[in-house]
């Protein structure tokens, strides 16, 4: 015959006590009185609430009193589960590879601030922000050890740069225009600032285009930055011709995952010629 729970007595203490994203999380899953005895699921259950107690910065958490008593007689059991978790430690300093981009473009990508409550999950926000920028070979954000008589856990961020310069080029064939290639450019770094740079050349018998653009970012470089484009088309058909310059400027600022804003002014020149027919007659 299974074994039932004829008890649960657990208690948390210190500051988590009142820390209701670690009392939400406690209570998934939590063994309750009635249910059958899984020692499995019981050792996954406390090991699951030192670490989440640890990943909220309760390093100090320690287990008051720990135990699974056992009745063969009566098949049943109680479980005491007591933890301390002791203060909640906060951010220390945190520190970037110095010589690729300028220290308040980088802090652009963070969420952390000194004296901030340490949380694991503004860690791995800070690395995947930094892997998405493109600037980088490889990212590391680590926590240093908890300093128990400051209470704080300072933060290292070790970068190496990746490439900065793409090249492009493509050869092909059209129906409607015949052969075609092109040739790109891109310049991923110009400076500490976080600049990029962009150029296309696409030629073919029927139409050719040369384009560049220059994007920085803001404060928020995750979400927001300026872009200066420029751009050249020429078009030559049988009935026409025409060329098209064009020189403009945008913001773009991510409002949501699915949402960005792009407010943009355009100065657009075109001459034209069109064969055939006098379009008046």
């Amino acid at each position: 015959k299974p074994v039932y729970l004829r008890k649960v007595d657990f208690a948390l203490y210190g500051a988590a006590a009142e820390d209701e994203n670690i009392l939400a999380a406690l209570r998934i899953d939590q063994p309750l009185s009635g249910d059958i005895l899984h020692h499995g699921k019981y050792t996954s259950y406390r090991d699951k609430v030192r670490n989440r107690l640890i990943e909220r910065g309760y390093f100090d958490t320690r287990y008051r009193e720990n135990k699974v008593v056992v009745d063969t007689r009566n098949q049943e059991a109680e479980i005491t589960l007591h933890l301390d978790s002791g203060p909640r430690y906060r951010f220390g300093q945190v520190s970037y590879t110095d010589g690729i981009l300028r220290r308040g473009l980088l802090e652009g990508y963070s969420d952390i601030k000194a004296g901030d409550f340490y949380n694991v999950r503004a860690l791995t926000d800070l690395s995947t922000a930094l892997s998405n920028s493109g600037y980088f070979g490889s990212v590391s954000v680590s926590p240093d050890t908890p300093d128990p008589s400051t209470k704080t856990v300072a933060v290292k961020v070790r970068l190496t740069p990746g490439n900065r310069h793409v090249y492009r080029a493509g050869v092909g064939f059209a129906t409607d225009t015949g052969p075609q290639g092109q040739l790109g450019y891109g310049n991923r770094r110009l400076n500490e600032n976080g600049s990029r740079f962009e150029s296309r050349l696409f030629v073919s018998g029927v139409t050719s285009e040369l384009s560049a653009s220059y994007r920085w970012p803001r404060n928020d470089p995750r979400r927001e930055w300026f872009n200066l484009a420029a751009g050249f088309n020429h078009e030559d058909t049988d009935t026409s011709k025409s060329d098209a310059f064009k020189l403009g400027i945008s913001r773009s600022r991510r409002v949501s995952e699915t949402w960005l804003e792009k407010p943009y002014l355009e100065l657009l020149y075109e001459d034209f010629n069109v064969g055939g027919a006098d379009p008046l007659a």
